[in-house]
């Protein structure tokens, strides 16, 4: 597997389509379906390569000078061949502060659904991939996620390394 370095330039776009557009990844290997930091990795498997879109958000659609919190990544799996995604998991991967992982994934669901990207009916996860795990996690930050996510969306908390089936959502690893 490549080391993915999408998007290379700095996204200089105003208009917010247009940064979403450049901030997806453009590798053709299998690169495009993995993310790592800290040595937290998420990868993302299936036979979904050619239905399944890698974003870039903290420091590709949102530039990392912005205020605005926002989760690393996202990945959208198209499986109706229109241009919305059926299937969308956003990704945290971080140290051990996993109250503040949620509050970035739901402050970018909110980003997304306010610029027209989750249409409605569209499934919505959230994985964070921590360096520790803490024991429970607190009812409120679920809380508040399905709220804003939906009834059927679900976040996955996992330490170091997740494998992600975004075609049956679910964990494989």
């Amino acid at each position: 597997m490549g080391s993915c370095r999408c998007p290379e330039t700095a996204i200089t776009a105003e208009d917010w389509d247009e940064r979403f557009r450049a901030a997806k990844c453009v590798c053709k290997s299998t690169a495009r379906l993995h993310a790592e930091e800290n040595s937290r990795k998420i990868e993302i498997c299936g036979d979904t390569y050619n239905s399944t879109d890698k974003v870039k958000v903290d420091g590709g659609l949102v530039s990392k000078h912005d205020a605005c919190q926002r989760c690393d990544y996202f990945f959208g799996y198209n499986s109706n061949g229109c241009n919305s995604y059926s299937n969308n998991v956003f990704v945290e991967l971080k140290g051990c502060d996993t109250d503040k992982a949620y509050d970035q994934i739901i402050a970018t669901i909110t980003m997304f659904r306010d610029h027209g990207k989750l249409p409605e009916g569209s499934l919505i996860n959230g994985v964070i991939v921590a360096s520790k795990v803490p024991k429970a996690t607190g009812s409120t930050k679920l809380h508040l996620f399905k709220r804003v996510a939906g009834a059927l969306g679900k976040v996955h908390i996992r330490n170091h390394r997740i494998k992600y089936d975004i075609k049956s959502n679910r964990i494989v690893a």
